[in-house]
Parts: structure tokens; sequence; C-alpha cells
């Protein structure tokens, strides 16, 4: 497995520094969120509420329209720890799940 860094680089190709963090920098992640996208959620996560897949049962439900997952958009985080900030130490102990095991 390939050492990780304390380096990262931004989306213009510079290289991000941990050290080089101060208050009140910002970076972001944007997505659309497709109806293929929810689908293959449910299809990873298993969570098939309906008022994530049948536009008919949303319309009924206090959101008036299918919505997309909770821990979905929450995946985003991800792409910003992942790709956008500086690798950061885990300070918890993570669950590392690898491709194929029953979970």
């Amino acid at each position: 497995m390939p050492e990780m860094s304390n380096n990262q680089s931004d989306t213009n190709g510079n290289l991000l520094i941990i050290d080089h963090l101060k208050v009140g920098m910002k970076e972001s992640y944007e997505q659309t969120i497709t109806d293929a996208d929810i689908k293959a959620f449910a299809g990873i996560s298993g969570d098939n509420n309906p008022v994530h897949m049948s536009e008919e049962y949303a319309e009924t439900s206090r959101f008036k329209r299918r919505i997309a997952h909770g821990l979905l958009s929450a995946s985003f985080f991800s792409a910003l720890f992942g790709t956008k900030l500086p690798y950061l130490e885990q300070s918890s102990r993570v669950m590392v799940v690898y491709m194929f095991p029953k979970v």
C-alpha cells in the first residue's frame, strides 16, 4: 500500500501543505445529483425508501418530490477531504472495508 503524505494538490495543481492551512481558507465541491446517482446509491446502500425511489410516493410526502439520500450528500465530504484538502492523519479508528466482503 502506498504511503500517504501530508501534501495534496488543489484543483489548479498547486501543492497544498498542511502546515500552510490558515483560518478562513475555504474549498468547495459541487455535484449535480441525478436519478442514476440515487438509484446507484440505493443499490449500494440497500436504502430503497420510496421517498428516494418513487415520484408518486414522494409527492405525498412532506418533501413533495423525490429527495436524495442524506448519506449520499454527506459522502461528498469524502471528495473534499480526499481530493481538495491536505491529507490529515485519521485520529479515530476507521472501519476499513475491502472489495467483495459481506458487511
